[in-house]
């Protein structure tokens, strides 16, 4: 699966281009000699401090980069880091091809360039992560969708289940199963195509959650059975606290592309539409 990222961001060469404002870009004569700069780059980097990609002093995960979990993602400051060698190499490149997409922080941190990015991966779900990172980042269209879904599914009276697959009941409470499937439903009333994006990124780690699954490991090992007899779970709550947290970091990530010029004038958000 091939999304093709970043439509928010300005094209190359535009008034907000940063091209013009990095340092090098004249260093490699050739893809040969371009590589063997990077690596004397790399090299400065690692002389002068050993630990420098260790990045231990505590990585906090900002803006687009906070809102999603997913096993292995990369560092943002030592993504960030390897962009700027790259670019100080060759100030010349306007795109980056990501084969192996992941959660997308490396499609952050291109945005952030206002380099053009095109990302791949096998696993919906990390395609799903990017495209809700890539924005348009209607904000306030997501707050009031967000609102309304959460709405929707507490006032949803069915205990209809939307998934039946072998072993439902040894990873889901039935009343959590109940509450997923009413948000499910609520999700797919929404129009918005962004919105129903980030609407089910939030859904995806609320089932994560709230399943009987640990938590501190990615690897499906049901918790004990006092555990579970003492777990009180109201999926419609962690989905609608999620949500809160996710409105405030895409929030974040808008204002800081559009402080650096990396994000075109978005519609206002009024009346339900856009």
């Amino acid at each position: 699966m091939s999304p093709e990222i970043a439509p928010n961001l300005l094209p190359p060469g535009g008034s907000a281009s940063p091209r013009n404002e990095r340092p090098g870009g004249d260093k490699a004569g050739d893809a040969a000699d371009r590589d063997l700069w990077i690596a004397a780059e790399l090299a400065k980097l690692s002389n002068a401090d050993a630990d420098y990609w260790t990045f231990r002093r505590g990585v906090l995960r900002r803006g687009a980069h906070g809102f999603t979990q997913y096993p292995a993602m990369m560092v943002p400051p030592m993504q960030a880091a390897l962009l700027a060698v790259v670019l100080k190499v060759d100030g010349h490149i306007y795109s980056v091809l990501d084969p192996f997409c992941g959660a997308g922080t490396t499609l952050v941190e291109c945005m952030r360039l206002g380099l053009h990015y095109s990302g791949q991966d096998v696993n919906p779900l990390a395609v799903l992560f990017c495209r809700a990172k890539a924005g348009p980042f209607h904000v306030r269209r997501l707050a009031a969708a967000a609102d309304l879904v959460v709405a929707r599914a507490a006032t949803d009276s069915s205990t209809r289940l939307e998934a039946d697959f072998p072993g439902l009941a040894k990873w889901f409470m039935k009343r959590v199963a109940v509450e997923l499937s009413r948000l499910r439903r609520a999700i797919r009333r929404e129009n918005n195509q962004w919105c129903r994006r980030v609407l089910w990124v939030a859904l995806a780690e609320t089932v994560r959650l709230a399943s009987n699954s640990r938590t501190s490991t990615f690897k499906l090992h049901t918790r004990g059975a006092d555990d579970l007899a003492t777990r009180s779970i109201q999926a419609i709550a962690i989905f609608r606290q999620l949500l809160s947290t996710i409105v405030v970091q895409l929030q974040h990530e808008a204002t800081a592309l559009r402080n650096t010029g990396h994000l075109k004038g978005l519609p206002e958000y009024s009346d339900n539409r856009l």
